[in-house]
C-alpha cells in the first residue's frame, strides 16, 4: 500500500519538472529570439544605410525586385507613430528562416509602396 503514494509522487516530480523544461523553452522563445532578430535588424539597417549612402557614378537604374536574394534586406519600413526611431529592414522571402530575421516580402507582389 506505500508503493501507490511513492508512485503518485513520482509522477508529480515528472510533470513539475516537464513544467519548467516548457516555461524555460518559452522564456527563450520569447527573448532569445527576439535578441536574435534584433540583431539581425540591426545589421540588416546599417549595411542597407551604408549601399544608399555611398556615391553612385553616372545613371543607375533601379534594381528589379526579382533579383534580390531570398532573405536579403531591401528596404526600410518606417512607422513613426510606433516612435521616432522605429523601424525594420524587410527580407525577400516569407519562409520561417526569413520571417525569423523580419518582415517578409513575398516576392513577384508588388513592393512597399507601390500599388498593389
Amino acid at each position: 500500500m506505500r508503493s501507490f503514494p511513492r508512485q503518485l509522487q513520482l509522477v508529480g516530480e515528472i510533470l513539475v519538472s516537464c513544467g519548467l523544461v516548457v516555461l524555460l523553452f518559452m522564456a527563450y522563445m520569447y527573448w532569445g529570439t527576439a535578441e536574435r532578430t534584433a540583431s539581425a535588424q540591426r545589421g540588416f539597417a546599417r549595411e542597407l544605410q551604408g549601399e544608399w549612402a555611398s556615391p553612385q557614378t553616372g545613371l543607375v537604374a533601379l534594381a528589379d525586385p526579382g533579383t534580390v536574394a531570398i532573405g536579403r534586406p531591401f528596404a526600410l519600413i518606417r512607422i513613426p507613430r510606433f516612435g521616432r526611431n522605429w523601424q525594420f529592414a524587410i527580407v525577400q522571402g516569407t519562409g520561417l528562416p526569413q520571417l525569423a530575421l523580419g518582415p517578409g516580402h513575398v516576392p513577384g507582389t508588388a513592393l512597399p509602396g507601390q500599388l498593389g
